[in-house]
């Protein structure tokens, strides 16, 4: 009598969930061929174009566009002032501009995490669990807005001053993210 080892039993079922994940996939997507069904495209809205100041360079100013959403709902509002938390400005500013693609790593951003109070677990068809712990506010789980400032000390104040009063904001976490995207500071706003 043969034994079989139970990470070869553990694979195969791995495999079989895998394969009927894809099946699923394969007809879904021929029944919405079939059906003609059609969704239509939503495109980001209107954007505020600003500039922010590259932490790394303080002469070099970075045009960065935001939907206007994403600035209403996290910070309140479109104008000077409120962009003014982030270290944006909308007038063009002296110095060196440069262009937001490319230039990502020489400034920071915001991101705002839509939460919910407590997390729902749900079953999928496969019999595995997924558990949702976010919160699509607009249909979206988060928001990233551009911060700048001239050294990283001024962006973490700017950061500080915003998580001590996030309205807007009601329910989630607002990161400060680094050029690489890497998670500088966190904090949970109930």
């Amino acid at each position: 009598m043969a034994v079989i080892s139970t990470k070869l039993v553990q694979l195969k079922r791995q495999l079989a969930r895998a394969n009927a994940r894809e099946e699923y996939r394969r007809q879904e997507l021929q029944r919405r061929i079939d059906e003609n069904i059609v969704t239509p495209y939503e495109g980001r809205g209107d954007l505020t174009d600003y500039y922010v100041q590259s932490f790394t360079d303080p002469d070099l100013w970075i045009l960065v566009s935001v939907p206007d959403e994403s600035i209403v709902k996290c910070l309140g509002g479109i104008d000077a002032t409120t962009l003014a938390k982030v270290g944006g400005q909308l007038a063009e500013p002296t110095g060196a501009i440069a262009g937001q693609r490319g230039n990502a790593n020489l400034y920071m951003s915001l991101k705002f995490i839509h939460r919910d109070v407590t997390p729902t677990a749900t079953l999928t068809k496969w019999g595995t669990r997924v558990v949702k712990y976010y919160n699509k506010s607009g249909d979206q789980a988060f928001r990233q807005i551009p911060i700048g400032g001239a050294t990283v000390k001024a962006i973490v104040a700017a950061y500080n001053a915003i998580v001590a009063t996030p309205a807007p904001f009601s329910k989630g976490e607002i990161q400060l993210l680094g050029g690489d995207n890497s998670i500088i500071r966190s904090r949970t706003i109930n």
